[in-house]
């Protein structure tokens, strides 16, 4: 984003809007030929028909391999400086039931 020095680098205000974005999308969220999207081989379209709109979706074997990362790279970082680190899920960013049961993995 040009002129923005508080914008990050990796930001292109000249990307399509509807790109997915890697490092903002999960990785299991795809467009289908004819542009729906599609979250861990589920249509949105179906889900909005089944629940209702709007409608929130996490892939939650996304959430738990993403979580798995951060708490990996924390100890390896923290290993190399011969000490330890835990890592703790912040409710305020979502909290649920289903959620916290995935990050207590």
């Amino acid at each position: 984003m040009a002129g923005n020095p508080l914008a990050p680098s990796w930001l292109d205000s000249t990307i399509d809007s509807n790109d997915l974005v890697d490092g903002i999308w999960a990785d299991s969220v795809s467009r289908s030929a004819d542009g729906e999207l599609i979250v861990a081989g589920i249509s949105i379209n179906s889900l909005a028909k089944q629940f209702g709109t709007p409608v929130f979706v996490l892939d939650e074997d996304h959430l738990i391999r993403r979580a798995n990362q951060v708490r990996i790279a924390f100890e390896e970082e923290f290993n190399k400086a011969g000490t330890s680190a835990k890592v703790y899920y912040a409710g305020k960013a979502f909290l649920s039931g289903a959620v916290a049961r995935w990050v207590s993995q």
